[in-house]
């Protein structure tokens, strides 16, 4: 059964993630202006797996989805209606979100997940993120990448560490070593931990 989206177990045992499921995204519709009522447009599910095409109708607070489950000639696609929130940040703007269609659900979320005929959010089709599938020390390490790559270096351990970023504050540039050092010493030290046991 289970089906495109449907949040079963693999055969591992182990949850789907969200990479593993294609996706709509409400942030890159915003971002491109076609949020505007009465407007139609193509849309691309995007992560793996994506690469199926929806039709949207933008409505009032909603959006029409129309998309074709299966590549039968002359069939009709299917259409499912999903309610748009906004909300408006300090520093001006407007940020869309989707409400989960599950009654028992509608949440706000920027992503929504096909499940059979209809969409939902990750929650609701118990995906997981990747990195909730990786032991604490390899955590570490994304963790200690992430901060690299936005200090503005390479994402590699191996490299000297970044400098300070032009117009980064001092006390922020030190935090983020910090939390950089932290994590990569965790990640080392799992490291040896690993050799001592092999040897």
């Amino acid at each position: 059964m289970g089906g495109e989206g449907s949040g079963r177990y693999g055969r591992s045992g182990t949850k789907r993630t969200i990479e593993e499921v294609p996706a709509l995204d409400v942030r890159a519709w915003a971002r491109e202006g076609l949020l505007v009522e009465g407007q139609w447009f193509s849309a691309t599910m995007t992560g793996r797996g994506g690469g199926h095409s929806v039709t949207v109708q933008v409505e009032d607070d909603s959006v029409q989805i129309l998309r074709q489950l299966k590549p039968t000639p002359g069939r009709a696609p299917i259409g499912f209606r999903v309610q748009l929130d906004r909300t408006y940040p300090r520093f001006g703007g407007v940020r869309y979100w989707f409400l989960c269609p599950r009654p028992d659900c509608n949440r706000r979320m920027a992503l929504l997940y096909p499940a059979g005929r209809e969409f939902a959010c990750r929650r609701c089709l118990n995906l997981t993120y990747p990195s909730q599938s990786e032991n604490r020390r390899w955590r570490a390490l994304r963790q200690a990448q992430k901060i690299r790559v936005r200090l503005g270096a390479s994402a590699n351990v191996m490299t000297p560490f970044p400098l300070r970023p032009r117009g980064m504050h001092v006390m922020t540039y030190m935090s983020q070593l910090r939390r950089m050092f932290e994590a990569e010493q965790y990640f080392w030290a799992g490291s040896a931990d690993e050799r001592m046991r092999r040897d």
